[in-house]
């Protein structure tokens, strides 16, 4: 298993926030700004999806990044090695 970041934020959470209305949500107000949470995970696709289940984009939440952490230092993944593209 490999360890990665994950950096995530809630767009309803930064919505209402940004239009200076009351966070009614359930959710921290912390949550409109991103947030990593650590994942072991074999790859990149995999981390996304669990992440993606326990912070699901039907409740607003969207990744913005994926780090990979090694020993020797941090690695950014980029999208196309974690999104389904459905194809």
């Amino acid at each position: 298993m490999s360890r990665f970041e994950v950096r995530l934020y809630n767009s309803r959470v930064r919505e209402l926030l940004e239009q200076d209305e009351k966070n009614t949500t359930g959710l921290d107000d912390r949550w409109a700004d991103a947030l990593y949470e650590g994942v072991d995970a074999p790859n990149p696709k995999m981390a996304a999806k669990m992440i993606r289940v326990k912070f699901p984009p039907r409740n607003g939440f969207v990744i913005t990044n994926i780090l990979y952490v090694t020993d020797d230092g941090i690695v950014e993944i980029s999208p196309e090695e974690y999104e389904d593209t459905g194809v």
